[in-house]
């Protein structure tokens, strides 16, 4: 079976980190799978005369890539994938017809791109049993923003602001009282703190990001306290991917600490990772019962954000705040989870999840069965036997099929 990973506008091993190229080369050989990676760029390109396999004046029927020798990565030709990952934004015509291409071909190619901010609020809005979860969260005006939110801080009493296609916790501003009552409000970004009246602080924080409001939404949402025993700021990561047998299962959940003193859990932003047990102990449930929840909980996301968002999924890191009163939220899902400790766990479920694609696209002629993976009818039939069987905990199988 082979298996390409394909990346727009870059190389993809020098884009990703260099444990995950090892664990899934590794899972490849253990799996039965060749693995090649591609850049967009040049992946239809030859080698130069002398380099590789093919010949110079253009590319066989098939795909340049490199592999994996035994001793090296080798530039050669690779004929057509089953199976692509894709990464990076598939922006332009090139890229587009790329994948078109190889889809005439028989490949099953998934391009995971996920809702921004404000998308991924409107999706939970709509979801009967995920808008429990939801926080409140609004658009911010540009027209109206100084008002919005001077009126959503006095509402709330803590709230944030963040570009709606922000990652890795850039661009985020808090809002909260210093004290209860009247007194100054303090606003936040990263290690900056300023002490001011509610009207200033606001002025502040949107002297700051005005610019950026002309070319790039923002939201405002309720700040959910949610802390570590030692008063860090805390949140959950649960990494969810679809595995051997198509289904979704928990691969890996943890708690995200944030540095001391900082407002934001982003392990980019020095961030800590650790085991749920020990941050849920303690608490007024039980641990066991809260990890279940929020598994379950995760699960659901993930199910409603494919089926309606997203629909070649693999993977998604969901993350939940939990709140003094031991009731989660959803605060975001991301496509491209980083897995950086946890690496193996990723490749295992992730190459057998290409095996089952490959698999399936063989049995049934033109594609993969119920209108490929995310479809409804493959979602019912796994919300059947998950009411039947329970949400799949702890892990999913690892074992290839044959």
């Amino acid at each position: 079976m082979r298996l390409a990973i394909l990346a727009f506008g870059f190389a993809p091993r020098g884009y990703m980190p260099p444990a995950r190229v090892r664990a899934m080369l590794a899972e490849a050989a253990l799996q039965g799978v060749q693995l090649a990676f591609l850049d967009s760029r040049d992946c239809e390109a030859g080698p130069a005369p002398g380099e590789g396999d093919g010949p110079p004046d253009g590319p066989p029927d098939g795909l340049f890539g490199e592999v994996w020798d035994g001793a090296g990565f080798t530039r050669r030709a690779l004929g057509w994938p089953q199976v692509v990952f894709t990464l990076g934004l598939v922006l332009d015509a090139a890229a587009h017809a790329l994948i078109a291409r190889c889809r005439a071909r028989g490949a099953v190619v998934l391009v995971e791109m996920g809702p921004d901010k404000l998308g991924f609020d409107a999706l939970l809005a709509a979801a009967p049993d995920l808008a429990p979860h939801r926080i409140p969260t609004a658009a911010l005006d540009p027209a109206g923003a100084a008002r919005q939110l001077a009126a959503w801080a006095v509402a709330e009493g803590a709230l944030v602001v963040k570009p709606a296609d922000g990652r890795r916790g850039g661009g985020l501003f808090f809002l909260d009282r210093v004290a209860e009552g009247a007194g100054p409000w303090r606003l936040r970004r990263d290690a900056e703190e300023w002490h001011l009246p509610l009207e200033a602080a606001v002025a502040e924080l949107l002297r700051r990001i005005r610019g950026r409001m002309a070319y790039r939404p923002y939201l405002v949402q309720r700040y959910v306290t949610a802390l570590a025993r030692d008063g860090r700021a805390a949140d959950l990561r649960l990494h969810v991917q679809r595995g051997a047998e198509g289904a979704w299962g928990l691969t890996r959940a943890y708690v995200r600490l944030g540095e001391c003193g900082l407002p934001l859990s982003n392990v980019s932003r020095g961030g800590y990772q650790g085991e749920l047990p020990g941050f849920l102990a303690g608490r007024s449930r039980p641990a066991a019962a809260l990890e279940a929840e929020a598994t379950a909980l995760a699960l659901r996301a993930a199910r409603h954000l494919t089926r309606h968002a997203c629909p070649e999924a693999s993977e998604w890191g969901i993350d939940l705040v939990l709140d003094r009163a031991d009731h989660f939220w959803l605060l975001e899902a991301n496509t491209h989870p980083g897995t950086a400790l946890h690496e193996h766990e990723r490749a295992v479920h992730s190459i057998a999840y290409a095996r089952y694609l490959a698999h399936a696209a063989r049995a049934v002629p033109g594609g993969v069965p119920g209108g490929g993976p995310g479809s409804a009818q493959e979602d019912a039939e796994e919300d059947v036997q998950e009411d039947a069987q329970g949400d799949v905990q702890g892990g999913m199988p690892a074992e290839a099929l044959a």
